[in-house]
């Protein structure tokens, strides 16, 4: 059976070929024997590849029973097949072979092979010894793929690196790692990776300092990547080093010139699990933190934190390193005094280690430094460790020390504001320093969750009254952190009573601190009290009532908040008239009465550019809400006398109101304002209009705006267009399509231009018949925009309405002397190509093609090589191919170019002897055509026909004829 399963691995259907394959790699060495072997070793001359593969493959699942000398000639002839899957065959039957016991005589063939002229013979027999691995570990092999190591391909010289990498501890020779230390300067990548791999997969004892030299010298003059690359080499070294205990390598790279060598260096020490900790290393580390550049100082810290870390274990990490080197303290303070000075120091590994080491020196600098880097932390910096280390720091100092505690306790995880950490805190409330207290205000106001107590509470109260004025803003702000908590109303109601306090900063940072509280936890007393606080002697306390109302939106818009607010228009103050302003803005339904409205109207004339506009704001919010004669005369007025901002707040204001109301007074005020022969009036205005929706007001409103297209001020009529086409956008001048036909027989050319724009912008709703014609007839008029402007609302309706005479109309255009007209109908046609109606389009067209002008044959091609592919049908391809035969030379060249934009489609032979007939033609432009074509079909234009005729054309004496075939 296994005979003749052999035989069947020649048989002519790959299908059985596969079948029979797989059965005898099942049966794998219990199928080999002499016999056998030889039959597989004779099948691999077979002319059929996947059969001397199927073989390979056998013989691949017979492993070290089938290297007989005859077969591993013959696999190893097969590393020459030009087929790379065959190759790859024979290279992972080969290396079956010698992996159990690197078969002696398989590694002499290889070795010789190494020597084969061709390169990828040479990198097949390097990748076999790769997958041998260990087993062909001879001087030998060594020697000779260290040789390959200089081969003049790269391919092989990056295979023979994967091959010592392979072999492992037997390849490490002094010639061999030199050879490998040469190849890191390698011209290509790929052999540079190669090389890197293998040296970093040897053994520590490689790490000398010879090796290391070696590699130093590499990184001289070489470009970025090269040394990039060496460097990460010289890391791997360098922690070998410091296995072998060998700390003097690492510290001279550490005073090395080159700055490729002090960061390799720096780099090790940074990653090591050895203890290199001695106080040669740290001081020059702290040296190198001093003195260096920044990409080196990264490296550095890390190193030196790494260093401290190993020297003297915090209480939570204990050191697992048995021969300690333990450097004096006075040293490792210094370390940690460097460490701290770095201003990117959160971004590093190890900075929680350096914290914790810090905070445990009895060293009142190095703490404070500590705290301060903690405050700095975007993020949470503290663990229970670090709290804890904190809180015993908050017992037993004072002065900057205790205020940077606090404010370390800010970054504390919540988790971890204990009882202990909260009490800490609101006992240092009571110090006498203004900056501790200020501090603990801050971290109990990022705790206030956990310390949201009666005690807590009780102590903010307390410190609200303190003399310096910062630390009574951060209580008020810690109080009001509280006003979500638990604690609400004892929070709430000592912020009440500091409303009252003779203090005006205590009331100024009170009230404040309600501008912070959500708007449904202010209750009637809150309001009361802040009504009161509107009336203060104090204008901060003024400030930040009016903000708190204006946070409560329409909630704040009682009556007694409104008589409080009305006064408030008329403060000395601009900011808190402004203010005002806003809040009446923010209640407007229910403010706007008489007298409110008066007031607003008074501040209209304010000094202040920013108070008046905030005052026409809050009257146009009114005139929304509710609309009244005197909210109209004013808004009225403001379109005159206002600011520009005041301009445009009216108009939007009035815009809204004439889409609310079923009387046209707001219509007639924004009509009456257009004849303001100020321009920045009328500009507002127009923006305004835009918005209209109401159906009433845009009917009275397009008569004016039509009109105003005739104005001699050309801002005007393009306001007046712009306004136009924005109402269409919207689709808004759906019902009033007529009036704009009707404005397309107007004489003003800007009328009719802009009519067709508009009726452009309204689409499919404008794509009747009505408009067609209308358009039609505007081509006819002796001005180029108009006509511009017909073609191209024409070439959107055609795609719905595409008749005779619209398409004849569209050919007759092409032939304008007009460019813009020609370009316009150049996109109707482009679009008549992607339309539903491109069959009746393309009748038309073909009988173009046969009209008795000139121009008007030209114009049909010139529309069909817009159309291109779209319309490559049989009938149109058969009139091109006849209108070859035109007699006038500009049709002919036409055609020629119209052929050429149909694609695969004319590919045809009776297509190719029109083509050729073309290539043949007396005039040079038709010759130039033809050539086109035949480049756009490329090869599938290959044939002795057009090859006879493009060589006949390169004899034309024209050189630009001569260049085109």
């Amino acid at each position: 059976m296994i005979n003749a399963l052999i035989k069947t691995l020649s048989d002519s259907d790959e299908r059985v070929q596969d079948v029979a394959c797989q059965t005898l790699v099942k049966i794998g060495k219990k199928a080999a024997n002499y016999a056998r072997i030889s039959a597989l070793t004779k099948l691999l001359q077979d002319r059929q590849w996947s059969a001397r593969k199927a073989a390979c493959t056998v013989l691949k699942a017979m492993g070290e029973k089938a290297a007989t000398a005859h077969t591993i000639n013959a696999l190893i002839q097969i590393l020459r097949d030009e087929k790379g899957i065959m190759r790859t065959a024979a290279r992972e039957a080969l290396a079956k072979m010698g992996q159990n016991a690197g078969e002696h005589r398989l590694i002499g063939k290889l070795i010789q092979t190494m020597q084969h002229s061709q390169h990828d013979v040479r990198e097949a027999a390097c990748q076999v010894l790769t997958k041998i691995g260990r087993n062909v570990a001879t001087m030998d092999v060594i020697d000779v793929l260290i040789q390959a190591l200089q081969d003049k391909e790269w391919s092989v010289r990056k295979a023979a690196c994967e091959s010592l990498k392979a072999i492992g501890d037997k390849a490490v020779t002094r010639q061999a790692v030199q050879a490998l230390i040469e190849r890191l300067g390698d011209m290509e990548e790929e052999v540079r990776r190669a090389a890197r791999d293998a040296l970093i997969d040897m053994p520590p004892k490689i790490a000398t300092q010879d090796t290391i030299d070696a590699i130093i010298q590499v990184l001289h003059g070489r470009d970025h990547d090269v040394r990039h690359g060496t460097r990460q080499t010289l890391v791997v070294m360098f922690i070998k080093a410091l296995k072998n205990d060998t700390l003097d390598i690492v510290l001279n790279a550490l005073g090395y010139p080159n700055d490729d060598v002090t960061y390799a260096a720096c780099g090790a020490l940074a990653h090591t699990e050895t203890n290199a900790a001695t106080r040669e290393i740290i001081q020059a580390l702290i040296k190198i933190l001093r003195d260096s550049k920044t990409g080196i100082k990264t490296t550095a810290w890390e190193a030196l934190a790494r260093m401290c870390y190993i020297a003297t274990p915090t209480r939570e990490y204990l050191t697992h390193y048995q021969a300690r080197r333990n450097p004096d303290f006075s040293l490792i303070r210094t370390a940690l005094i460097e460490l701290l000075k770095c201003d990117h120091i959160g971004f590093l590994h190890h900075v929680d280690y350096v914290i914790k080491q810090a905070l445990q020196y009895d060293d009142n600098g190095l703490r404070y430094d500590a705290c301060k880097l903690i405050a700095k932390q975007n993020t949470y910096a503290t663990d229970k460790t670090t709290a804890y280390l904190l809180v015993e720091i908050l017992k037993d100092s004072h002065g900057k020390l205790k205020a940077a505690a606090c404010e370390a306790l800010k970054m504390i995880e919540p988790i971890f504001a204990t009882n202990e950490v909260i009490d800490a805190v609101v006992k240092a409330l009571k110090d006498p320093d203004p900056d501790v207290k200020v501090a603990a205000c801050k971290a109990i106001t990022a705790i206030s969750e956990q310390a949201a107590t009666k005690d807590t509470i009780d102590a903010l109260s307390s410190t609200l009254r303190d003399p310096d004025s910062r630390v009574k803003q951060h209580a008020a702000k810690a109080l009001t952190a509280m006003v979500d908590q638990t604690t609400m109303k004892d929070s709430i109601d000592v912020l009440v009573q500091a409303l009252k306090d003779s203090d005006r900063d205590v009331r100024r940072f009170a009230c404040e601190a309600f501008t912070e509280i959500k708007g449904n936890a202010i209750t009637k007393e809150i309001v009361d009290v802040l009504v009161q606080a509107l009336q203060d002697s104090n204008f901060y306390v003024r400030r930040a009532a009016c903000t708190v109302f204006i946070k409560m939106s329409e909630k704040a818009a009682t009556k007694d908040i409104i008589d409080a607010l009305t006064p408030a228009l008329r403060d000395s103050e601009k900011s808190m008239r402004s203010l005002a302003c806003e809040a009446f803005e923010k209640i407007a339904e229910k403010a706007a009465a008489h007298d409110t409205i008066c007031a607003l109207s008074q501040v209209l004339q304010d000094p202040d550019k920013y108070v008046q506009a905030n005052a026409c704001k809050a009257l146009a919010a009114m005139g929304e809400k509710a609309i009244t004669n005197e909210i109209l005369e004013t808004l009225s007025h403001m379109l005159k006398h206002s600011t520009s901002y005041g301009k445009q707040a009216a108009s939007e204001a009035l815009v809204k109101m004439a889409d609310q109301t079923v009387t046209n007074e707001p219509t007639d005020i924004l009509i009456r304002a257009l004849q303001d022969p100020e321009a920045d009036v009328t500009f507002y205005v127009y923006k305004a209009l835009e918005k209209l929706s109401d159906k009433a007001a845009i009917e009275i409103t397009i008569g004016v705006l039509i009109q105003k297209l005739r104005n001699p001020d050309h801002r005007v009529r393009n306001y007046a267009r712009e306004t136009l086409v924005a109402l269409a956008k919207k689709k808004v001048l759906n019902d009033f399509m007529d009036v704009f036909i009707q404005a397309m027989q107007n004489p003003e050319a800007f009328v009719k231009v802009t009519a067709c724009q508009v009726l452009k912008t309204m689409g499919q709703t404008a794509a009747a018949t009505s408009t067609v014609n209308a358009a039609i007839q505007a081509l006819k008029d002796p001005e180029s925009d108009v006509k511009t402007s017909a073609w191209e609302l024409l070439a959107n309706m055609v795609e719905k309405e595409a008749t005779v005479e619209t398409i004849n109309l569209l050919i007759q255009a092409l032939q304008d002397p007009a460019w813009q007209v020609r370009s316009a109908a150049c996109k109707a046609f482009a679009k008549l190509g992607e339309s539903e109606t491109r069959n009746g389009t393309i009748n038309i067209v073909i009988q173009a093609l046969k009209n008795s002008q000139e121009t008007m044959r030209c114009a049909a091609c010139e529309a069909l090589k817009e159309m291109g592919e779209n319309v490559a049908v049989k009938d149109i391809i058969d009139a091109l191919i006849e209108t070859l035969q035109d007699p006038q030379v500009s049709v002919r060249r036409a055609a020629c170019e119209a052929l050429a934009k149909m694609g695969d489609c004319w590919t045809r032979d009776e297509t190719m002897k029109a083509v050729i007939q073309a290539l043949r033609d007396s005039n040079p432009d038709v010759k130039r055509a033809a050539c086109q074509i035949l480049a756009n079909m490329g090869e599938k234009a290959t044939n002795k026909g057009t090859i006879d005729a493009l060589v006949e054309t390169l004899h034309h004496h024209e050189s630009r004829v001569q260049e085109a075939a």
